[in-house]
């Protein structure tokens, strides 16, 4: 069992108790652990013109970030990941370093996928790779 595991299990036992009745636990485990969600999405996926952009989902209508983006273009800004690691070799990322702060475990490199998928949606090129 990963650190990433042993501590989603630890949140898991904490919350489920308090969730049972409402639709969100799940008797299999945290492996089933649910919430509701609304759908559809009370905001449609944005148009697809291929292939000029890649799909925007009906979250990022929801905040309404189309409106800076002409103004933000993410440079000069440096970002940290604390989660379980990146993918030093992932085609879309530029990874510059990293730490592992789990006690044994020297390497960052992310065996789990979730710290380079949030990687991805700070840092990711914009070049359909993945």
């Amino acid at each position: 069992m990963s650190a990433y595991q042993a501590g989603y299990q630890q949140a898991y036992e904490q919350i489920a108790p308090q969730t049972k009745g409402n639709g969100a636990y799940g008797s299999q485990g945290p492996s089933s652990l649910r919430f509701p969600f609304p759908f559809p999405p009370r905001f449609p996926i944005w148009p697809f013109p291929w292939p000029r952009r890649q799909p925007v989902g009906w979250n990022i209508q929801l905040v309404r970030a189309e409106k800076v983006w002409h103004r933000v273009t993410g440079r000069g800004v440096k970002v940290a990941i604390i989660d379980t690691g990146i993918d030093n070799n992932h085609a879309d990322l530029t990874v510059r370093g990293g730490a592992s702060f789990v006690p044994g475990v020297a390497s960052w490199d992310d065996d789990h996928g979730h710290g380079t998928h949030c990687a991805g949606i700070v840092a990711a090129s914009n070049n359909f790779t993945g």
